[in-house]
């Protein structure tokens, strides 16, 4: 009964966390630097601008 009920959490667990993952994700490329993950303290590195192809994409724009 015990491992049933571990099991039917961890499938809602896992049931839900693509919509959080996505709405994590749509936070942070819409409010960038005010997104939650800045605030807790997760800031961007600025790694993809390193990357000559995303860089010259980005300066296009």
């Amino acid at each position: 009964m015990i491992k049933a009920t571990i099991y039917s959490i961890l499938n809602k667990f896992f049931d839900v966390l693509p919509e959080v993952l996505i709405g994590v994700a749509v936070d942070v490329v819409v409010n960038k630097q005010d997104s939650f993950l800045a605030k807790v303290g997760i800031a961007a590195t600025g790694r993809i601008h390193r990357d000559p192809v995303v860089r010259r994409l980005h300066d296009a724009e």
